[in-house]
């Protein structure tokens, strides 16, 4: 390929086996400089872009239908530096893949699981810290809310995206929804003693750390703070019990 890229690589990339991944992406790199060339912001965005692809392929992303495949085309890789970061925020040194992933929102039932979250939580898993400073993510499209709080909370210093947000909505995937709860933080949250069944949520609640909540009032699912976690969205209870409804109800939509 003209890139450089090996053709086996759009195999290689396993969500349980991304060490693999990231091993022949960071041997492409060394080979390059090794060569006397230069790695870019485009040749890094061009690997998280094939990760974007091969998700597509093996149907686990989203639910947008191209053609007579289904799959997220998102993607996103987090990159170390050599000498770190300069005073722009740009890297100086040899980069080197630290973290990648997909976005796995369908299959596993979990709304979270964009390309970036994913991203974020293998490598905090693979580093055991959530400390990721002078560190720079590439990622297939603009980041929704959720990931560029996640992002902020890791310490990560700069995000470069390759398609923006108007151009995910054109194929069905809209973070509008989510800019809108934002702007509107007020109409989605209510204290529990202005609801009509507060004793049982508050009974619920003297159990677990959050609860989710049918529309018959009964408990769909709870969560609690896991302060073991290394991925500060896992120690978050409300964001465990939103997973633990999710793959309760096998759906995403509460």
């Amino acid at each position: 390929m003209s890139d450089g890229t090996p053709r086996e690589y759009y195999s290689q990339y396993n969500t349980g086996k991304t060490d693999q991944t990231i091993a022949a992406a960071n041997t492409l790199i060394e080979r390059i400089i090794k060569n006397g060339g230069e790695v870019t912001n485009e040749y890094l965005m061009k690997i998280a872009s094939k990760i974007a692809f091969q998700n597509v392929n093996k149907d686990r992303g989203g639910t947008v239908d191209f053609g007579n495949i289904e799959g997220g085309p998102f993607a996103a890789i987090l990159v170390k530096y050599e000498y770190g970061l300069d005073k722009n925020g740009i890297g100086v040194g040899k980069p080197t893949i630290i973290g990648i992933g997909a976005n796995h929102v369908v299959p596993e039932h979990d709304p979270s699981a964009h390309g970036e979250m994913s991203c974020l939580r293998d490598t905090t898993k693979r580093l055991g810290h959530s400390d990721l400073r002078d560190t720079v993510m590439f990622t297939s499209c603009e980041c929704c809310p959720q990931c560029q709080a996640a992002i902020s909370s890791h310490g990560v210093n700069k995000v470069v995206f390759a398609n923006n947000r108007d151009q995910a909505a054109a194929i069905q995937f809209s973070d509008e929804e989510q800019y809108r709860h934002i702007a509107e933080m007020d109409k989605y949250m209510s204290n529990v003693n202005n609801l009509g069944n507060k004793d049982a949520l508050i009974a619920a609640l003297g159990v677990h750390d959050a609860v989710i909540i049918n529309k018959d009032g009964e408990v769909l699912a709870s969560g609690n703070i896991n302060l073991d976690s290394s991925d500060p969205l896992e120690s978050l209870a409300s964001m465990n019990a939103i997973r633990a409804a999710c793959k309760k109800t096998e759906g995403f939509h509460l």
